[in-house]
């Protein structure tokens, strides 16, 4: 399921919902592509950003965000998304900054 979260400013960050139940636990997880500052959702619009960066950048800087919650007992699902989506509105510009300043360092992975 898309998503479409307004960040700060006028940002918006395209991503999908994923949910996952193992037994009895439920989590929610909302996942995005992100390169160069631009957030998107799609498996092939990540290969073609890859193709794209590394051609005309000579690097693939690239990062996969997935952010994940467990949904817990006698909570809707619709809580814990909003849960993680008032999560990544906080944490999104600090992001940002984390990948540009990995990409200025020529830091190409981290964890």
């Amino acid at each position: 399921k898309r998503a479409a979260i307004k960040t700060a400013g006028t940002e918006q960050i395209e991503a999908n919902w994923m949910f996952t139940q193992r037994s009895d636990a439920k989590r929610v997880v909302l996942y995005w592509y992100e390169s160069r500052g631009q957030a998107f959702t799609g498996e092939l619009y990540y290969r073609l950003a890859l193709l794209k960066a590394r051609f005309l950048h000579g690097s693939s800087d690239m990062a996969v965000v997935r952010i994940a919650t467990r949904v817990m007992a006698g909570e809707s699902q619709e809580d814990a998304q909003n849960r993680v989506t008032g999560f990544v509105i906080q944490m999104y510009p600090a992001l940002g900054k984390l990948l540009r300043r990995e990409r200025a360092l020529g830091i190409h992975s981290f964890q």
